[in-house]
């Protein structure tokens, strides 16, 4: 089931995937939220059946404005904004509690070092953004592995080796420019 690109099918993948973690290499794992039968396979969908479903949950878009999930997809709809707000919440996701039912930590993943710590879910998160949102260049700050699922839409993401020299910086386009600004700048500027 692996291609040549680093794609493993959830369903039939495991071997290719410790082969992966193994060599420290990321790998796409495809079909994950259907083979586990998580409901955020429907309801998270598409911006629809997102809103359809949890239109009404407020979040803390910034430390002062507040917003409804509805209102912030309106939002994505007509923003023309070069660096948009990303709607996220992450930890005990106060008020948005109904969504942790929509997901589980997929079986390959069940094995967590965050068991064994008292860190509260505070590793976990719930990200919505529209075009051009995303994160800055970045170094996760608690150097994990870590597993990610797009349930709609589609985002790029671009990984780098190890490195911290600042010719390796330069190399990669990673600049103080870039590490503060809008990250559709990056993708913009360097990485055509």
């Amino acid at each position: 089931c692996e291609t040549a690109i680093g794609y493993i099918s959830y369903v039939c993948g495991r071997s290719a995937f410790k082969e992966c973690v193994h060599q420290n290499r990321p790998v796409m794992i495809t079909g994950m939220m259907q083979a586990d039968g998580w409901p955020a396979a429907s309801k998270w969908a598409s911006a629809d059946t997102l809103v359809t479903a949890y239109g009404d949950l407020e979040f803390q878009l910034t430390p002062t404005l507040t917003t409804s999930l509805r209102a912030y997809v309106e939002y994505t709809v007509s923003n023309q904004a070069d660096f948009p707000y990303y709607l996220s919440t992450r930890g005990e996701f106060k008020g948005q509690e109904p969504l942790l039912d929509d997901f589980r930590i997929p079986l390959w993943f069940e094995d967590d070092v965050y068991d064994w710590l008292n860190m509260n879910g505070s590793f976990k998160y719930f990200v919505c953004g529209g075009a051009r949102t995303g994160s800055t260049i970045h170094v996760d700050p608690l150097a994990t592995c870590a597993w990610n699922t797009l349930a709609c839409g589609h985002k790029r993401w671009v990984l780098f080796p190890p490195g911290e020299s600042d010719a390796y910086k330069e190399a990669i386009g990673a600049f103080k420019d870039y590490e503060d600004g809008p990250p559709a700048y990056w993708f913009l500027d360097v990485l055509p």
